[in-house]
Parts: structure tokens; C-alpha cells; sequence
């Protein structure tokens, strides 16, 4: 119950992602690659070593004085890339009371996927609007791809990220049946502690690639 009270208030951050999505220039572009993805011979989520290619040292709250300071850097981008894959009953995902469940890979292909960025350890919930928003859609190979804008300096950002399987209403954030991703690895040394609703990414003087799996999800 408490993940779904931190992620429920997605009101401005889809307010905004719509408005990008709707205008030129936006920092986000689906994926619709055909073909579907081959089931693998274990499960997808037997694989939950998160997002470890990018997390790297920087500045923030659990190293104390023995933090160096960071140079912010040149603006950098977030490239998420999300794929889901099946096993031989559907898409496996978890549920907040541990179980496995599966979701048909029909009710994810078309659908509408959120992405919202925020500071470090800022539950992106709690801010009146977020860093930045985008919208792309899930592709028929169960991918999404999506950019940011080259805004982020070097240090610790978040990045939440939700599916609309449903296909309910967007700007009240995730639904019952919709698919949430999260991270809850512990943060490198002198970061924030994580939000457990958003995924940390750390921007060290490149483009940070995040990919994004079942295993980072979670069924409402």
C-alpha cells in the first residue's frame, strides 16, 4: 500500500509529459520495431542486478566529509531503454505482496509508457513539477526508447517510469493492473539514499544508458 501512495500523485508529471509529447521538440521517441521476442528458458526475473552500469560515485548524503566535491560537467542526456521479455505464459512481473504474475504481451504492445526525471533522492511525487516529463509508446517487440534533454550535470539524478496497461487515464498515474519500474539497489558511496519509487541514474561526465527490464517493475 505504501508504494502505491508515493507513486499515485502523478498528476503534474503526466500534465507535463503529455504537453511534451503533443509539442515539436520533444525529448522522448517511441520504439516500434516489429517481431516479438523469442521466450527465454528461465524467467526474466530471475535477473534483479538493476541498473549497475549506471551508478558511479558522486556528491550526496551518506559519505559525509569524506565526499569530494563534484564538477557539474557539461549537460548530459538520460537514454532509457526499456524491454520486456516473455517466458512461455506471458510477461512475468512482481506484485507488492512478492507473488509472480503474468501479463499477456498483447495488453502491453500500444501502450502508453511515462518517464519523469528529478533530482538525486527527491521523490519526484513531492515536487511540484518534475525535472522533466515525456511520453513514448510500448512497441510490438515489447521495447520502448526514450531520451532526455541534454540537461543533466554530473551527481545523482532520478527516473521514474510507469506503463499504462490499462489504458485508464494518465494524468491520475498508475492504475490497478498498470506497471510501475522502481530500483531498490543500494546507492553508491556520498549518494542519497534511493526513493524506492524511482530508479537512481548517475550522470558522470557522459550520456547515462539505463536499461530497464521486468525486473524493475512492479503490477499494481
Amino acid at each position: 500500500m505504501r508504494l502505491i501512495q508515493l507513486l499515485t500523485p502523478f498528476v503534474a508529471l503526466v500534465s507535463i509529459a503529455c504537453s511534451s509529447a503533443s509539442s515539436p521538440g520533444s525529448a522522448a521517441s517511441g520504439s516500434h520495431a516489429g517481431g516479438t521476442s523469442a521466450p527465454p528458458d528461465a524467467s526474466p526475473l530471475d535477473d534483479a542486478s538493476g541498473l549497475k552500469d549506471v551508478a558511479t560515485p558522486s556528491d550526496g548524503g551518506s559519505g559525509g566529509d569524506a565526499c569530494p566535491p563534484v564538477s557539474p560537467g557539461s549537460p548530459r542526456s538520460i537514454i532509457g531503454s526499456v524491454t520486456l521479455t516473455p517466458d512461455s505464459q506471458g510477461v512475468p512481473f512482481g506484485t507488492q505482496n512478492g507473488a509472480i504474475v503474468h501479463v499477456a504481451a498483447a495488453d502491453i504492445v500500444g501502450k502508453t509508457l511515462v518517464w519523469a526525471t528529478a533530482p538525486g533522492g527527491e521523490q519526484i511525487a513531492n515536487l511540484p513539477v518534475p525535472t522533466e516529463a515525456g511520453v513514448v509508446t510500448v512497441g510490438s517487440d515489447l521495447t520502448a526508447h526514450f531520451k532526455t534533454s541534454a540537461m543533466y550535470t554530473n551527481g545523482p539524478w532520478e527516473l521514474a517510469v510507469f506503463i499504462s496497461v490499462t489504458g485508464g487515464n494518465i494524468t491520475k498515474g498508475p492504475q490497478p493492473g498498470d506497471l510501475a519500474a522502481f530500483d531498490l539497489s543500494p546507492p553508491p558511496a556520498c549518494e542519497p539514499p534511493v526513493t524506492g519509487v524511482s530508479i537512481r541514474v548517475t550522470i558522470d561526465n557522459a550520456d547515462a544508458n539505463v536499461d530497464i527490464t521486468n525486473s524493475n517493475f512492479i503490477r499494481f
